[in-house]
């Protein structure tokens, strides 16, 4: 039986199409969520230096945002 991909976090759901490459629905659920994301954010290679100040401030932005991914 396959689990609900739906009501799955987006930790739980990558992890679970690592772990299942060739389980497609995953990978296109997943997928789907990536897209869903109105303002991706990129970063460039010598941005490396601030590593520790981007990983606060994404988790500053995600604790400020309503929990988007069990409303997906």
């Amino acid at each position: 039986m396959k689990p609900d991909f739906k009501v799955m976090s987006q930790a739980e759901l990558r992890s679970y199409v690592i772990a299942h490459p060739d389980d497609i629905e995953a990978f296109e659920t997943l997928a789907d969520r990536a897209y869903a994301n109105p303002h991706p954010q990129w970063h460039q290679p010598q941005d490396i230096g601030r590593f520790a100040e981007l990983l606060e401030q994404d988790r500053a932005t995600k604790l400020a945002q309503p929990d988007r991914e069990s409303s997906i």
